[in-house]
Order: structure tokens, then sequence, then C-alpha cells
């Protein structure tokens, strides 16, 4: 189920870091990392490089970070 809603959070949001999925979600961001995984392995989205701050992002993420990011492909 988790999974699924991850997949909405992300189609909605266009792109997102994993630290603000996870402050969201409640759970530990290699939990993320690994739905995130999942999905990525499915074509529904794609790792990236933060060039500015995610979509209504608490986290202020920068693009010098090592902050994972994906964006919505699917």
């Amino acid at each position: 189920m988790i999974l699924i809603e991850l997949r909405d959070y992300i189609k909605e949001r266009k792109t997102i870091c994993v630290s603000e999925a996870a402050l969201h979600f409640k759970m530990e961001q290699s939990a993320i990392e690994q739905l995130c995984h999942e999905l990525e392995v499915k074509s529904l989205i794609q790792e990236i490089k933060l060039e500015s701050p995610c979509a209504s992002c608490t986290m202020s993420c920068k693009k010098t970070s090592k902050e994972k990011a994906y964006k919505w492909t699917g």
C-alpha cells in the first residue's frame, strides 16, 4: 500500500527529495529509497540532480546536497 501512496505523492508533486518523503510518510530515508528504486525499475520515476528546491519542499535542499531526488516520468 505504501508503494502506491508514494507513487501518488511523487506524481502529484512532480519532484521530491527522499528526506521530504521520509518526513511525510514518517519512515526512514533508506525505506523510501528502496521504494523509489522499485518505482524507478518500473520506469515511473527517475533519479535526478537537484537544481532547485523540490516542489513545496520544506527541507530546503540545495543542488550541492547529496540528497537523492526523483522526478515523475510515468
